[in-house]
């Protein structure tokens, strides 16, 4: 095997840090869950997806094999030789088999791998959880199409556990019909506002006031990231509003974030939709297509699918109606989007998207009289 090339820290879970929220309603759910094949935790970055999955581990009777991936592990012979690895560390005589055909100078048929570990998984003397962090980097279909597999004909000995931002190729509507996936999402990960509060209390004590904190609360929408960040802007200020004033997605903490693990892993074109479309609190495709004049550039997507593929991201969009017709981003994410726009784009030109918004909201009846 690979293992002289291997960072063993992959195949370590992330350490928790002393301001940790414990989640006990999210806990219990994934408990609940581990009789299925799947739990799925899939929201957008920054919303303790792997946090969560580590205090379920740390609080779990089974025994846990972790794999952080990265883009490193496209390839098949990695990415199988890291999880024969992570369950190693529970079972150090599991999987040789597997082990056997990975170290051969010619790697065998995917279904052969496949198989293998399949096979040598059922005989493993006892339950455990196999947690494969970020999976969304994961974009070989080779591997995508393993772990349908391994999903398909899973030993009822292990658990599959994916940690993505973004929804993995895999057959989530059968697992929903037959009731083999747990789902966290966004809706859940999100703090609510006793969980903010008491965030917020563990890491600033008394020093924050109740109204400010009420204000920075509703500013992040219960992103586990903002609070956090938030803190760090509040802990030297001695003045809190002007500090308060100056939290929004253009502070460079936030700033740094989001345009590292967000904005930056995105195709040109889609960043550009973000850019323009952050001049709209909310927005549909039709005036979406109208705002970026899409519908005259038909080698791109129009509006519908970049939509989509925004929510299938988990790119902080948040929909208004239960049609899915109407969507808003979050506002941190916004104010990064406009100020980003701003260093991007001339004055003129976001002053043509102004006046094409508005063309658009008057046609179709979107107007108020002052």
């Amino acid at each position: 095997m690979l293992t002289d090339t291997f960072i063993q820290t992959k195949l370590q879970p992330p350490t928790l840090s002393p301001d940790t929220l414990l989640r006990p309603k999210l806990i219990q759910r994934l408990e609940n869950g581990r009789y299925r094949k799947l739990s799925l935790i899939s929201a957008p970055a920054g919303y303790g997806k792997s946090v969560l999955a580590r205090i379920w581990q740390e609080s779990c009777d089974c025994p846990v094999a972790w794999l952080s991936l990265d883009k490193n592990d496209n390839d098949l012979r990695v990415f199988l030789s890291y999880v024969v690895s992570a369950i190693q560390t529970i079972f150090p005589k599991g999987c040789e088999d597997t082990t056997f055909l990975l170290n051969g100078m010619q790697l065998p048929p995917s279904d052969l791998l496949t198989t293998s570990l399949i096979n040598e998984t059922a005989v493993l003397p006892n339950p455990f959880i196999l947690v494969l962090d970020d999976y969304h980097l994961i974009q070989n279909p080779d591997i995508h199409q393993l772990i349908n597999t391994l999903i398909q004909y899973q030993s009822p000995h292990m658990h599959l556990a994916l940690i993505t931002r973004q929804d993995p190729p895999v057959d989530l509507v059968n697992l929903r019909a037959k009731n083999q996936v747990t789902e966290i999402r966004l809706s859940e990960l999100r703090f609510n506002e006793s969980e903010a509060k008491q965030y917020l209390k563990i890491s600033l004590g008394d020093s924050l006031s109740p109204d400010l904190a009420n204000q920075l609360i509703e500013r992040t929408e219960g992103w586990a990231v903002g609070l956090r960040l938030a803190v760090l802007a509040f802990r030297n200020q001695i003045d809190e509003l002007p500090a308060l004033e100056t939290y929004q997605g253009s502070n460079h903490y936030i700033m740094s974030y989001l345009v590292k693990e967000v904005l930056q892993q995105q195709p040109q074109q889609i960043q550009i939709f973000l850019l323009y479309t952050s001049l709209l609190d909310r927005f549909c495709t039709p005036l979406c297509d109208a705002l970026l004049n899409i519908n005259q550039k038909p080698r791109q997507p129009n509006s519908q699918e970049i939509l989509e593929h925004l929510r299938q991201d988990n790119l902080f969009l948040i929909s208004l109606d239960p049609h899915g017709e109407w969507f808003r981003y979050h506002h941190l994410f916004q104010d990064l989007l406009r100020h980003q726009l701003k260093t991007a784009v001339a004055p003129g030109e976001i002053s043509n998207l102004h006046k094409q918004a508005s063309i658009w909201f008057a046609q179709h009846g979107f107007w108020r009289k002052r």
